[in-house]
């Protein structure tokens, strides 16, 4: 479980900087030579010594229990250095805030206790030396039957992006990337799925990046095998819609997961917390293709694998992604004015925004919006473009009045030129809102139907990552 707040990632950056820098000043006054004494004797000045510098690390700093044998305990595996040389027979003291959540041994052993979650402190001191330590966030998770699992409530599995219940009652992901997150103690899990039209669903097991991707037959029950021949143990298993609403929606079934162990209820979500809106780049069009292909489809294209996930991905930051290829900000049907207070662009029932409270919001339209504005075949203009841009940033502003909203722009060609980064800087100054920050990146069409590649999304993440962090 990886809980990662945006500002503390940023203060311990920061420090870090500063701290090298410190490092690295000359020590003035420090340096001494012998001098003639006065009266003709020679005082010997003695040195000036500095501490040496002490540091702690651990070889993982989240661990996730159960109470479970096999899955109750855990080695916190400390290492300590004296400036930066490794010390070999270090001493360490270990301390647990929470003893009735988790309690850990004089040799560093976690053990579960109950349900909750815990910080435990590692502490080293060595002569002449200040005291370094480091934490580990530890979560002992509950038990959960099959029956609670399947209820998919979010007191026993985690719900991601914005999910629905359809009229018949199943649990339905529309928009790219919603999901599920479920723990279990076994070596399987599937989950029975059905899907409208041909899609594909992607499941990450126990941390994992990369994920592996599941081809859905259009209008077929399906179990799909998420996990299968894991050492037996504790594991997670997010499973993710990796294709866009235009290739219809996914419902879970009434029993949708099964395994050959036991559950037990999701670890709590990450505390930094990503929207992104966004057209077809946004949702991965084109993204796992080459430009030899002229047709998007559902085997090339994957919004786990575009820019906005990666970047939530990276920064271990829960994601909500609105986005469908043609979205306009209010141009045409395919509006994001309209869908972003909707479940899905599949479907029209109201939405409050402010039920995920992001602490950033990327509005990542404007490709469309620009091509239709420049292009005489459309009756749309420029002004009207810079007016409905001003509207969308005052939209999300009433639901997020405390996140900082980039405005991320330049992935394809119509969206690359000068003339689209004055229209959108025009209407970032027309809303008066001094919380807001551009980003224009460089065009790339090197993947299926003339998209950006996957070279290109994981470029736009490191980028939204690094102007992040400059803010």
């Amino acid at each position: 479980m990886k809980t990662t707040n945006l500002l503390s990632v940023f203060w311990r950056a920061a420090l870090a900087v500063l701290l090298s820098a410190a490092l690295m000043l000359p020590m003035v006054g420090c340096s001494h030579t012998d001098q003639p004494d006065p009266d003709g004797g020679k005082e010997e000045t003695p040195p000036v010594t500095t501490p040496a510098a002490a540091e702690v690390t651990l070889e993982q700093d989240d661990f996730i229990l159960a109470l479970h044998e096999g899955a109750d305990s855990a080695a916190l595996s400390p290492a300590a250095t004296l400036d930066g040389q490794p010390v070999t027979d270090a001493n360490f003291t270990y301390s647990s805030n929470d003893e009735e959540i988790v309690t850990v041994s004089e040799e560093g052993a976690l053990q579960a206790v109950a349900a909750g979650t815990a910080a435990v402190t590692v502490t080293f001191r060595a002569e002449g030396t200040g005291a370094a330590s480091a934490t580990a966030n530890v979560a002992v998770l509950a038990s959960a039957n099959t029956e609670q699992i399947n209820s998919l409530e979010e007191e026993y599995v985690n719900l991601f992006g914005r999910v629905y219940r359809a009229t018949d009652g199943k649990l339905t992901l529309d928009n790219v990337c919603t999901g599920v997150e479920v723990a279990f103690y076994g070596t399987q899990l599937s989950v029975k799925v059905r899907s409208r039209q041909k899609s594909m669903i992607r499941a990450f097991i126990d941390g994992e990046t990369e994920g592996t991707a599941y081809v859905l037959n259009a209008n077929t029950d399906m179990t799909v095998p998420l996990a299968e021949g894991l050492d037996e143990g504790l594991h997670t298993v997010r499973v993710l819609k990796a294709a866009s609403p235009q290739y219809g929606s996914i419902a879970l079934d009434e029993e949708a997961f099964a395994t050959d162990g036991e559950f037990f209820c999701a670890p709590q979500k990450p505390e930094l917390k990503i929207e992104v809106v966004g057209d077809s780049i946004t949702a991965g069009a084109g993204a796992l293709g080459t430009s030899a292909e002229s047709a998007q489809q559902v085997e090339n294209s994957d919004p786990t694998k575009a820019f906005a996930y990666l970047t939530a991905q990276r920064l271990g930051a829960e994601a909500s992604i609105i986005a469908l290829e043609g979205m306009c900000v209010k141009d045409t049907s395919i509006c994001a004015y309209d869908a972003y207070t909707q479940c899905s662009t599949n479907n029209a029932a109201a939405y409050d925004p402010a039920q995920f409270d992001a602490d950033i919001v990327v509005l990542a339209l404007g490709e469309n919006d620009m091509w239709h504005a420049t292009d005489s075949s459309f009756a749309y203009t420029i002004e009207q473009l810079q007016q409905d841009y001003a509207d969308m940033l005052r939209l999300i502003r009433q639901y997020h009045p405390q996140a900082h909203i980039v405005c991320m722009f330049g992935m394809m060609p119509a969206s690359s030129t000068p003339q689209a980064k004055s229209t959108f800087q025009a209407a970032i100054d027309d809303t008066g809102d001094g919380n807001i920050s551009c980003l224009q990146v460089r065009p790339n069409t090197e993947g299926a139907n003339s998209h950006p590649d996957g070279a290109a999304h994981e470029f736009y993440a490191t980028w939204l990552i690094e102007h992040l962090e400059s803010l």
